[in-house]
């Protein structure tokens, strides 16, 4: 018997269960129509055990204790069925794993999915299917369901679902990144306090995005870690301040993030990012003053290195000759071929963005001069030459047979080393503030030691040009100026040249 509080009655199960019409006439005596009693409780004792000893009952419990016992030992119909069903949820779980795994590793390693075409039919079908392909040489389920897909798109038909077209991909990438996210933000508010970084940049559908970054810190295993986590990528065409910080404080929202735990923000030092009136930083102090603006350290330093470098037309023409140099050999492979068993080395651009990358730029001048003059003479002698090219070819050689050239690069190899040194550290997720100011310091003290050391770079350069056979002399219209003085110069060097000064 079983009772249940919505019907506010007694049930015998088994005649509940197998209660048919010729059951219920035939029990119309009986208190317990429809198997059940209510409302009517007296002599209930009585009741049931009349019920009890009535023969459908008895034919009903029978019935009952066969199928439960015949559930209990996986017998039958419903166990064969259940058994079917097992095995073909065991059979999905297993191909989606392998193709969640799949597509993890693609979007992982930042490898493309499709290819020329959709279909597994098809040799040039991207690398998923491709790689899912590959799989299947080791697994049987995989194998089974691509051929499964081939044969129904051979014939025309639809299967009810395959998991393999574009749109499922994207679906999984969404949901797998929406887990991700989740996962981040749920330690942003574990930890509570957090820095926003923001930065924008064109892709290369030269459309403007904007980069969302948050910084926070972790306790773990009694260490306090620095985490740095990518958070979202938007389209964002405005460059307003007033726009941008009404973009950062809608992603805060969307990601349930107060605006008053916030305790930092970074940014480039772009005037409608940085700037003091009505900028991005001055609008998010307005809503919460403990938000302080740390500028971006390494583009600080970039920013330095470039106004510098504009300032000397020495340094502007020779950073514009290694460019050039690199361009010759670069714009044609006849040329790349002869260069690399002379110089050894490939030539690098001088980076707009990244001043201090220039180091991989000069790098090759200072490790094989020869070698790169020498593929010079040769592609001269060799190649027909288009007139513009000829007219770099020339120039550069007469540039690189040059004093100037050989000191330039000596010297500049040397500071734009350093600088690069210290850019790496300062990009660094873990530096902490004052060590990065402590960074900072040290630079300029080597900076300035090398404008000391102008007469060591001076006689450094002059045995470099003896050795490759080059005049150690300065050319009449050199703007290396000799005995010239600024009012911030210590040093009683000879030679005192601009790009230092």
């Amino acid at each position: 018997m079983v009772w249940s509080k919505d019907a506010a009655a007694i049930f015998f199960f088994p005649c509940s269960l197998y209660r048919s019409e010729t059951q219920t006439n035939q029990l119309h005596h009986s208190k317990f129509v429809e198997g059940r009693i209510a409302n009517n409780w007296k002599k209930i004792y009585e009741t049931i055990k009349s019920h009890e000893e009535n023969a459908l009952h008895l034919s009903n419990s029978m019935k009952w204790k066969e199928l439960f016992q015949t559930l209990s030992d996986k017998r039958g119909i419903d166990a064969a069925l259940q058994h079917s069903i097992k095995q073909e949820e065991e059979k999905w779980r297993e191909i989606l794993t392998a193709i969640v795994d799949l597509i993890l590793f693609l979007a992982k390693n930042h490898l493309p999915f499709c290819g020329s075409h959709s279909t597994v039919n098809y040799d040039d079908c991207g690398l998923f299917l491709s790689t899912l392909k590959l799989v299947g040489r080791y697994n049987s389920e995989v194998k089974q369901h691509l051929e499964m897909v081939a044969q129904c798109r051979e014939s025309g038909r639809r299967m009810q679902a395959d998991y393999l077209s574009w749109r499922s991909q994207n679906e999984f990438l969404k949901l797998c990144g929406e887990k991700v996210l989740n996962s981040i933000l749920e330690e942003v508010r574990k930890a509570r306090y957090f820095s926003i970084v923001v930065d924008g940049t064109p892709d290369v559908s030269h459309t403007e995005q904007l980069v969302f970054i948050l910084r926070y810190v972790m306790q773990k295993k009694g260490n306090w870690d620095v985490h740095e986590r990518f958070v979202k990528l938007v389209d964002f065409d405005k460059k307003t301040g007033a726009a941008i910080a009404e973009q950062i404080k809608r992603f805060l929202k969307e990601c349930d993030l107060d605006l008053s735990w916030c305790r930092g923000q970074g940014y480039d030092n772009a005037a409608n990012m940085s700037g003091k009136f009505q900028r991005v930083k001055t609008r998010i102090l307005e809503g919460n003053a403990q938000a302080y603006f740390s500028p971006c350290s390494a583009h600080t330093l970039n920013l330095c290195g470039t106004h510098a470098m504009e300032t000397s037309v020495e340094v502007k023409t020779y950073l514009g000759n290694v460019q050039k140099l690199y361009k010759v050999f670069a714009l044609s492979p006849a040329r790349w071929k002869i260069l690399q068993p002379n110089a050894n080395r490939s030539l690098h651009s001088v980076s707009k963005t990244r001043w201090s990358a220039g180091v991989d730029a000069v790098r090759p001048l200072i490790k094989n001069h020869t070698g790169v003059l020498e593929s010079l003479i040769q592609i001269e002698e060799e190649l027909q030459l288009p007139p513009e090219i000829q007219a770099d070819v020339e120039c550069l050689m007469k540039w690189l047979k040059s004093f100037e050239s050989v000191l330039l690069t000596t010297l500049w190899f040397k500071v734009l080393h350093c600088i690069e040194d210290k850019n790496k550290v300062l990009q660094s997720a873990k530096l902490p503030m004052e060590e990065g100011a402590k960074h900072m310091s040290n630079l300029v003290k080597e900076i300035q030691t090398m404008k000391d050391s102008w007469p060591i770079f001076f006689e450094d350069a002059k045995q470099v040009t003896s050795s490759l056979g080059i005049d150690p002399k300065m050319k009449s219209d050199s703007r290396i100026r000799k005995n010239k003085r600024f009012f911030d110069d210590t040093g009683d060097a000879d030679y005192q040249y601009v790009g230092l000064s």
